[in-house]
């Protein structure tokens, strides 16, 4: 699953780079800085430790934001680097770009 984060915006990789790809996206290293994970200010008591970074499953984020919150992060995900003239790939986001957003 790390090699697909390291190689999925089709950009060449030295090794140096490919290596703190796959230590930056490691479980281990993403806990380490959950707290910049947190998407929004969050009753730490509610959540054992306060973790945002859970199981990493796909779709495990449905359980977490509703579907018009995902669609808005979509949205900016893909044209708010547009612009500011940026031609990153942005890992296959770009359909995204006929969602309605409200």
């Amino acid at each position: 699953m790390q090699d697909e984060i390291a190689t999925s915006p089709g950009i060449e990789l030295t090794a140096v780079q490919r290596h703190r790809v796959l230590d930056a996206t490691s479980f281990e290293s993403m806990r380490k800085i959950n707290d910049r994970f947190c998407p929004v200010p969050q009753a730490f008591w509610t959540v054992p430790g306060g973790k945002v970074i859970r199981m990493g499953a796909v779709g495990d984020g449905r359980e977490f934001f509703s579907a018009p919150a995902i669609a808005r992060f979509r949205h900016a995900s893909v044209n708010g680097p547009a612009r500011e003239n940026s031609d990153f790939p942005h890992c296959g986001l770009q359909s995204v770009r006929s969602e309605t957003v409200s």
